[in-house]
């Protein structure tokens, strides 16, 4: 067999991995020590160390989508959709938190507001609609 360059190498332990293989049995099959295999993993971002959830955070953070997740870290695809509703869910806090920084000192005008169209029955869809359309003719201040 032709001796792999470095990359390919490197390639090889990261695909083992992403597979599921141990160190044990990415050490015997890429022929690199633990250590090696530490540091591709490392500069890869995919050390074993690493929480699944870390992994899939940053994968959807990538903007790759359930089918990919799964795909390349093995999941299920009951697993890849959860994880990527806490991933949306973890957004909304995000947001929801910059938006309360803003409001902090008077949040009653928003929660009135939310308040109001969801008594009103307007869909979620219509409020995002809304804001998108008062946030072009409202003025800046």
């Amino acid at each position: 067999m032709e001796a792999m360059d470095r990359k390919q190498k490197e390639a090889l332990v990261i695909a083992l991995s992403e597979n599921g293989k141990t160190y044990r049995e990415i050490t015997k099959e890429a022929e690199v020590s633990p250590n090696t295999i530490k540091a591709i993993l490392n500069n890869a971002g995919l050390d074993q160390t690493t929480s699944i959830s870390s992994r899939v955070f940053e994968l959807y953070s990538q903007n790759k989508t359930p089918l990919d997740v799964a795909i390349t870290l093995g999941l299920k695809s009951e697993e890849a959709l959860r994880y990527h509703q806490e991933y949306f869910l973890l957004l909304r806090c995000y947001e929801f938190t910059k938006i309360y920084l803003q409001i902090k000192d008077n949040p009653w005008a928003y929660v009135n507001l939310v308040n109001l169209a969801q008594n009103s029955g307007i869909a979620e869809g219509e409020i995002v609609e809304l804001l998108k359309i008062a946030n072009g003719h409202l003025p800046r201040g």
